[in-house]
C-alpha cells in the first residue's frame, strides 16, 4: 500500500487476515476499498455482494466506484503474483508503484 502511496485505514491492527466488520468499515469511510477474495465468483458478484450490504452505500469509496476487487493470491504472499497486485492496485488509485 505503501509503495503505492496509499494508506491502509487498518494498518494498526495485528495480523495478516485482520477481519472487520461493515460498521468498522463506515467509521473509517475509506476513500478506496480492495476486496479480497478467494473463491471463484466474478469480482462483479462479490462487488454487488458488498453494495447489497445494509449501509454500504454510505460508504465513500462505494459512491464513487473506488472498489477494486482481488483474488488472494494477488496480494498474500512474495511472489510475481504480489507484484502484479500491487500494479492492479495502483492503476486503480491512478498512481505508480
Amino acid at each position: 500500500m505503501q509503495t503505492a502511496g496509499l494508506r491502509n485505514v487498518f494498518g494498526e491492527l495485528d495480523g495478516n487476515a485482520t477481519e472487520v466488520n461493515l460498521e468498522e468499515v463506515l467509521t473509517k469511510d475509506p476513500d478506496m476499498l480492495i476486496l479480497i477474495h478467494t473463491n471463484t465468483r466474478d469480482a462483479a458478484a462479490i462487488q454487488d455482494d458488498l453494495r447489497a450490504l445494509p449501509g454500504a452505500d454510505r460508504l465513500s469509496a462505494v459512491r464513487n466506484g473506488d472498489v477494486l476487487t482481488l483474488r488472494l493470491e494477488y496480494t498474500n504472499t512474495p511472489t510475481p503474483l504480489a507484484v502484479q497486485g500491487l500494479e492492479r492496485i495502483a492503476a486503480h488509485a491512478g498512481r505508480s508503484p
